[in-house]
């Protein structure tokens, strides 16, 4: 199924109704926090660097 509607779409315009529109979401920096017991919580942040990003390790 995934590979006939890619073919389907292959030109890369894919159809919408003319009263969708939509917002193109382009972030600076995300972080990632997963609780852990006792307050020691791993929070990650991501940071935009040119075409890539990079990794920091914060703490709580």
């Amino acid at each position: 199924a995934v590979a006939r509607e890619t073919a389907r779409f292959a030109d890369g315009d894919v159809p919408r109704p003319e009263r969708w529109t939509g917002w193109r979401v382009a972030p600076e920096s995300v972080e990632f926090w997963r609780d852990r017991p006792f307050r020691l919580h791993d929070r990650l942040r991501f940071d935009r660097a040119g075409s890539g990003w990079t990794k920091t390790r914060l703490w709580p």
